[in-house]
C-alpha cells in the first residue's frame, strides 16, 4: 500500500512538473512571439509612416523647385508683385493655400494678399537664407483657412543676391499621414526639435512633456534629439498602463516621428484573440 502511494504520488508529481514545465515554456514562447510581433509591427508601421510623409514632403519641395526654376519667377529685374502673378496658376492647379516669394531682404509678396509685407523677423525665412537650404516652419495657425499650417521654403539658388520661394502644407494633410494604423494601440505624432535647457517641446498638444520625459533622464532625451538619434523607452501613462515610445528623425524634415505603442491594450487585443478561438 505505502509503495504502491509513493508511486502514484512520484506519477503525480512529475505529471505536475510536466505540466508545469509545458505552461512556462508555452508562456514564454508565447511571450517571444508576442515582442516580436510588437517590434515587427512597430517597424512595418513606422515605414508606411515615414514614406507617407516624405511624399507630402516631396510633393511640395518638388513644386517649389520647379517653379523657383522658372526664368520669370527668379528674374530679380521683375518686381515681387509683378513676379507673383505667374505663381497663381501653380496656387489653384496644386489647391495650395498659400504661395510666396520674397527678396534677400525678406520684403514678400504671396497669393494671399495684394500688399507687400516683410516676413524677415520669421524664423523659417532667416533660416533658408542664412542655412541656403530647404526649411519647414514651427507649426503657425492661418487665419486664412481657420487651421493649422507648416511652411516650407527654399533658396531661390546659391546667389546672395536671391530671396526663398515657400508654400504653406496642411497640418490635417501631415495628420492624415499619421494615421495609419494596422493596431489601434499604436499611435504616430510628429515632434519637433526640442528647446535647448528646456523640458518643453515646441507645438506638440497630444504628447505632453511630462509623458516624454517621465522614464529618462530629461538631458539624454534632449541630448539624443539634437543629435538626431533614434531611441525608444518605456513609460507609464496616466491610466497606469505600460507604453513603448520610439522617436526617429524623419529625414528631409526638423521632425521627429513618436510612435507610442499601448502594451495593455495590444495583449488584451491578442488576449480575446485567443480566448476566442478556444470558444470557436
Amino acid at each position: 500500500m505505502n509503495i504502491s502511494h509513493s508511486i502514484r504520488k512520484k506519477i503525480t508529481q512529475y505529471i505536475l512538473l510536466c505540466l508545469s514545465l509545458l505552461i512556462i515554456f508555452n508562456i514564454t514562447y508565447w511571450s517571444y512571439n508576442q515582442y516580436s510581433s510588437i517590434n515587427n509591427l512597430l517597424a512595418r508601421n513606422r515605414t508606411v509612416t515615414e514614406n507617407n510623409v516624405a511624399t507630402i514632403i516631396s510633393k511640395n519641395t518638388n513644386l517649389l523647385t520647379a517653379i523657383s526654376n522658372d526664368d520669370i519667377v527668379k528674374n530679380p529685374s521683375l518686381l515681387l508683385s509683378q513676379r507673383i502673378e505667374f505663381i497663381r496658376s501653380y496656387q489653384e492647379a496644386f489647391n495650395i493655400e498659400i504661395l510666396g516669394i520674397s527678396d534677400i531682404n525678406g520684403n514678400a509678396a504671396t497669393t494671399y494678399r495684394d500688399s507687400m509685407e516683410n516676413i524677415n523677423y520669421r524664423s523659417y525665412f532667416k533660416q533658408a537664407i542664412q542655412q541656403n537650404k530647404l526649411i519647414i516652419s514651427n507649426l503657425i495657425y492661418s487665419p486664412i483657412s481657420n487651421s493649422y499650417i507648416y511652411i516650407i521654403c527654399i533658396p531661390f539658388s546659391s546667389s546672395t543676391n536671391d530671396g526663398i520661394i515657400f508654400a504653406s502644407v496642411s497640418y490635417a494633410e501631415i495628420k492624415k499621414a499619421l494615421a495609419y494604423q494596422e493596431n489601434m494601440s499604436i499611435k504616430n505624432n510628429i515632434l519637433n526639435e526640442c528647446i535647448a535647457g528646456n523640458n518643453n517641446c515646441r507645438n506638440i498638444n497630444i504628447l505632453k512633456s511630462d509623458k516624454l520625459y517621465s522614464s529618462l533622464d530629461n538631458n539624454t532625451i534632449a541630448l539624443n534629439i539634437r543629435n538626431k538619434k533614434i531611441f525608444s523607452y518605456h513609460t507609464i501613462n496616466n491610466k497606469h498602463q505600460l507604453e513603448l515610445l520610439t522617436l526617429r528623425p524623419l529625414k528631409n524634415t526638423p521632425w521627429y516621428l513618436v510612435s507610442t505603442l499601448n502594451y495593455n491594450q495590444y495583449l488584451n487585443e491578442r488576449f480575446i484573440f485567443v480566448i476566442i478561438n478556444i470558444l470557436t
